[in-house]
Order: structure tokens, then C-alpha cells, then sequence
């Protein structure tokens, strides 16, 4: 069971990784749609902020816990390193809510990025799986 939610551990967080650098390619993220035309936030001419940096940070900040996670791969989560992923989670959640113009779910239904829909679902999958493999796995081993 650990290896398992160990190997999912790893897995989302590479999608996160390569779902962060396809978003580089993408347009970005959406501001408005219209029927006619999508306005992207890069698009924008102001000197405000480029709120696609929001979703492309992640490219790296993931990299040092899937470099800590490969090296303990045949071993359960410690509380170390369950912290230092959620302080990497929450380094996120803190860009996200930083984001001013552009709209991640606008710019999934709207302009169907693939790229944005698969780096959001490998998010929030990561976060639950870190979690349970925490709480559910760790913890629980150790209590009993």
C-alpha cells in the first residue's frame, strides 16, 4: 500500500511538473471571453503583473520534493518531509490567490487548456495524496 500511494505521490507530482512547463507554451490564462475572441492576460497592456507566472512557479517549486521523494522511495512519509510539502502546497495556494486578472477555470472552459485542466487536477489530487499518505498511512503505522 505505502509503495503504491508513494508511486501516485511521485506520478502527480511530475504531471504538475509537465503540466507547468506545457503551460509555458499555452496563450495563458484567460481574462474575458467573448463570443467573437478570448482576451488573454497577456494581452494586456499595462505593466500590472503576469499572472501566468502563478501556474508556471510551479515548474519549480515541485522539483526539490520530487527530488527528496525519489531518494525515499521505499519508505513512508516523515513529518519533515510531510512539511516541507505543505509548505511548498501553501507557497502555491499563496501565488493563486495572488492572481489579478486571469481566470484558471475561464481559461479551461473557455479555451480548453489541456495543459492548465491537467496541472489543476495533479494540484489538488497531490494535496489530498499528501494528506492521506501523512494521516492515513504514516501516522496510522505509527499509533499502532
Amino acid at each position: 500500500m505505502k509503495k503504491i500511494i508513494r508511486s501516485l505521490h511521485i506520478l502527480f507530482m511530475i504531471l504538475i511538473i509537465i503540466s507547468g512547463f506545457f503551460f509555458e507554451n499555452s496563450n495563458g490564462l484567460v481574462l474575458k471571453w467573448d463570443d467573437d475572441e478570448d482576451i488573454y492576460v497577456t494581452d494586456l497592456l499595462t505593466s500590472g503583473s503576469d499572472d501566468n507566472v502563478t501556474i508556471e512557479i510551479s515548474s519549480i517549486l515541485f522539483i526539490p520534493i520530487l527530488i527528496i521523494s525519489l531518494f525515499r522511495i521505499f519508505e513512508t512519509i516523515n513529518t519533515i518531509e510531510f512539511l516541507f510539502n505543505n509548505l511548498v502546497i501553501l507557497l502555491q495556494f499563496f501565488f493563486l490567490a495572488a492572481i489579478e486578472a486571469g481566470s484558471i477555470f475561464r481559461t479551461i472552459i473557455y479555451d480548453h487548456n489541456i495543459a492548465l485542466f491537467s496541472w489543476l487536477i495533479s494540484f489538488i489530487l497531490f494535496v489530498c495524496l499528501t494528506q492521506f499518505f501523512y494521516f492515513g498511512v504514516t501516522v496510522k503505522a505509527n499509533n499502532s
